[in-house]
């Protein structure tokens, strides 16, 4: 009976496999697979379990099969001895997991060759090739922003309150979003309480680490009304009291595997470590942070409140349109006019100088009077009509001003949020090499290193996670500052329309009555003077047609929208 039928596999983790494998169980860890760095699951449950994770955040059934992985639920004194053997068993249950993964490998077209015998023997070169492939597709799909529609969803649900809304928005901005579909119970991957904790120490934030590689157990959890900002005086001192426990726990922790380190590279090693996540200040970041978050989701949601009332106000506004005229040509018409009206006052003034060198038996004694009044018509008749034009022009500079009396487009946005998220990933991602180039020699020491990564890769984590909501966060702030600054400016526009398209209309009106008036004046004095027709020959609009604005320019309408 060979290893595989008959038990376990003889095969033992060589360096060279061992520097693989722990490259394979930081690449999971890296996108959130926790349990890869508990020190007593097995090797298979560490990368069978991490591989089938990920695969089931893209295909939640394989082939219409719920995923058949069960993570090994030995304790850690049973399997201490197991450890160093790749695989325990080779047994139908196996045999099925690793089926199901390669079927769902398959599935997605990858170009690896991926076998039974990959696993089962194991070849780590395959199945390094699958693991980081497998965690270049999580990172493209955060990319892409697949991994945040519940967060998306937020921004187009209604709520009773803007409080209640930004309070849930704030409680999606903290939580990961994916869910494992495997039957491995659900991991909070980014949110850790232990990092808003502005009393817990590194040495503290480290034994967390430490403790959850040896046990695969939190020993600082998640409260429930840690995210209730209206908390009552008996509530926050009970959430301090269990904080403080837990800060006390993890205390004892620290100063048992600092007594217990053998050299003085591995204490050095930790105590820098502890120092710098205490230099890192994460709580006040992330504190800070998530104030500034709920400010703008506080903003956003008030702006999405005036857009909707304002839109709701829109849709039950009679609005009233006016044609518009074309001033050049108004223009021109007055400047005929009163041309003519000048014209016209000349001659009378020429003809009453006339009358006036006649004896009074030569002109009616009316005559005079009558050209005195007419002459006094058209003197008022000019400034009449160039009010009525200056008029008319202001309500069309007023009726076609940009506005700029509304807030500026964007403004109050914090967009400088992804930023400093990006900048802080940096700033994490340069540290860690320039802390400690090579691991140490020392297990106790190398157990902390590790768990020091794991806390860079946690951190890493959780600010990710947050810059990709940030960049959402922003977009769905512009994008309804946008729509209710541009629906301000459609509402003034509407409100120009029906102030200043009513004036228009009204001084039109009252241009066309003086030109009519001044036409009949015209009329009047050709028909009474013939010799003026001679002296000042009319224009034939003046003389054959009416004098009058296009009326079908001040025509209005109305429509109900």
């Amino acid at each position: 009976m060979s290893d595989r039928e008959g038990g376990q596999s003889s095969r033992r983790l060589t360096p060279a496999d061992s520097e693989i494998f722990q490259e394979m169980v930081n690449a999971l860890s890296s996108v959130g697979y926790h349990r890869a760095r508990v020190s007593h699951v097995t090797p298979f449950d560490k990368l069978v379990g991490g591989i089938a994770w990920i695969l089931s955040l893209f295909q939640p059934f394989v082939c219409g099969q719920q995923w058949v992985f069960i993570e090994w639920k030995g304790k850690p004194d049973t399997c201490k001895s197991m450890i160093n053997s790749f695989f325990l068993k080779y047994t139908i249950s196996y045999s099925m997991q690793v089926d199901q993964i390669i079927r769902a490998i398959k599935n997605m077209e990858s170009s690896i060759s991926v076998t039974r015998d990959d696993f089962f023997t194991p070849n780590f070169p395959v199945l390094r090739d699958i693991v980081v492939w497998l965690t270049n597709k999580v990172k493209d799909s955060e990319k892409k922003r697949k991994s945040y529609q519940h967060f998306v969803d937020c921004f187009n649900k209604l709520y009773n309150t803007n409080e209640e809304a930004s309070k849930k928005l704030m409680s999606h901005f903290r939580r990961q979003e994916r869910v494992t579909t495997t039957k491995t119970p659900r991991m909070e991957l980014f949110d850790k309480s232990i990092f808003r904790d502005s009393s817990a120490s590194g040495w503290m934030i480290l034994a967390e680490f430490i403790n959850y590689q040896s046990t695969g157990e939190s020993i600082y959890r998640k409260l429930d009304h840690e995210d209730n900002v209206h908390l009552t005086e008996k509530q926050v001192r009970i959430l301090n009291e269990v904080k403080e426990a837990y800060r006390i726990e993890l205390q004892k922790i620290a100063d048992q595997i600092h007594s217990s380190l053998q050299t003085n590279l591995g204490r050095d090693l930790i105590d820098k470590i502890a120092s710098w996540i205490e230099d890192l200040k994460i709580a006040d970041v992330l504190i800070q942070t998530e104030s500034r978050v709920l400010m703008e989701c506080t903003k956003y949601y008030a702006d999405f409140k005036d857009y909707s009332d304002l839109q709701e106000k829109s849709r039950d506004t009679e609005q009233t349109l006016y044609k518009r005229v074309d001033i050049d040509r108004v223009k021109q018409l007055i400047d005929d006019a009163i041309t003519r009206i000048n014209t016209l006052h000349e001659a009378l003034s020429a003809d009453l100088k006339r009358m006036a060198g006649q004896t009074s038996s030569e002109e009616p004694d009316n005559k005079s009077e009558d050209v005195q009044k007419r002459l006094h018509i058209l003197t008022e008749l000019v400034p009449m009509i160039r009010e009525a034009f200056q008029a008319l022009s202001n309500a069309r500079e007023q009726r076609d001003k940009d506005e700029h009396t509304i807030e500026e487009l964007g403004k109050g946005i914090d967009d400088q949020l992804a930023k400093d998220f990006s900048s802080a990933i940096k700033k994490l991602d340069a540290i860690p090499a320039q802390l400690y180039p090579d691991p140490p020699n020392e297990k106790l020491a190398l157990d902390i290193f590790n768990a020091f990564n794991s806390f860079v890769i946690d951190v890493r984590l959780q600010l990710t996670n947050w810059y990709c909501k940030a960049r959402i966060l922003l977009d769905q702030r512009l994008e309804i500052n946008t729509k209710l600054f541009e629906l301000k400016l459609s509402e003034r526009r509407t409100q120009r329309e029906a102030q200043y398209g009513k004036v228009e209309e009204e001084q039109i009106k009252q241009l066309d009555a003086l030109l009519n008036s001044a036409k009949k004046d015209f009329d009047l004095w050709q028909k009474e003077f013939p010799e003026f027709q001679r002296l000042y020959p009319s224009d034939a609009s003046i003389k054959n047609g009416k004098r009058k604005i296009d009326t079908d320019d001040v025509a209005s309408k109305k429509n109900r929208y």
